[in-house]
C-alpha cells in the first residue's frame, strides 16, 4: 500500500509541477511578470490537481483513505511537486525562456524605485541600495530556489488540509 501511495503522490506531483509551470509561462505570454503579484494565483490550480490525485488514490484504495494517508500523501506531494517545479523553472528561465529573468529584474527595479521612500523609512538607505544592487545579480538559480521554497511551503499547507478533507474511513463492523 505504501508503494501505491508514493507512486500516486509522485504522479500527482508531476502533474502539479507541470500545471504550475504552464501557468507561469501563460502569465509570461500574457505580458505579466510570472514571478510578480499574480504568481500566487497558482494555488487553486495546485489544489485542483491535488484533489484529483487524492480522489484517484482513495478510489484505488477501495474508496477509503485514512487520515494519516491523506496527510502523508499531501506532504509527500508538496515535497515532490516543489522539487520538480523548481527544476522546471530553472530549465525554463536558464535555457528555454531566458527573457523571463530580464522581465523579472525590470519589474523588481520598477517596484523598488516606486516604493523607495517606504523601503528607506523602514530599512534604511544602505539596505535599499544593497537590495537594488542585488537585483542585478539575480540568476535563474535564485528564482528556482525561491519558487521551490514558496511552492513547498504553500504545498504543505494545502496538501495536509486537503489530505484530511479527503479522509474517509470504512464503517466499523458491529460486534
Amino acid at each position: 500500500m505504501q508503494q501505491n501511495l508514493i507512486k500516486a503522490s509522485f504522479t500527482t506531483s508531476v502533474a502539479i509541477a507541470l500545471t504550475i509551470a504552464v501557468f507561469v509561462m501563460a502569465l509570461h505570454r500574457a505580458g505579466v511578470n510570472p514571478f510578480g503579484q499574480y504568481k500566487m494565483l497558482f494555488m487553486p490550480l495546485y489544489a485542483t490537481v491535488l484533489a484529483i490525485g487524492l480522489w484517484r488514490f482513495r478510489k484505488r484504495q477501495g474508496g477509503w483513505l485514512h487520515g494519516w494517508q491523506g496527510v502523508f500523501f499531501g506532504a509527500l506531494t508538496a515535497v515532490f511537486a516543489a522539487a520538480i517545479y523548481g527544476l522546471a523553472i530553472y530549465v525554463l528561465v536558464k535555457y528555454l525562456v531566458p527573457e523571463v529573468l530580464a522581465v523579472h529584474k525590470s519589474s523588481l527595479m520598477e517596484w523598488m524605485k516606486t516604493h523607495r521612500s517606504a523601503i528607506v523609512e523602514h530599512l534604511g538607505e544602505k539596505s535599499y541600495q544593497n537590495n537594488l544592487e542585488g537585483i542585478a545579480h539575480l540568476t535563474a538559480r535564485d528564482i528556482a530556489v525561491d519558487e521551490w521554497l514558496k511552492t513547498a511551503a504553500v504545498g504543505f499547507v494545502i496538501g495536509m488540509a486537503m489530505g484530511l478533507a479527503f479522509k474517509k474511513s470504512p464503517p466499523k463492523a458491529n460486534t
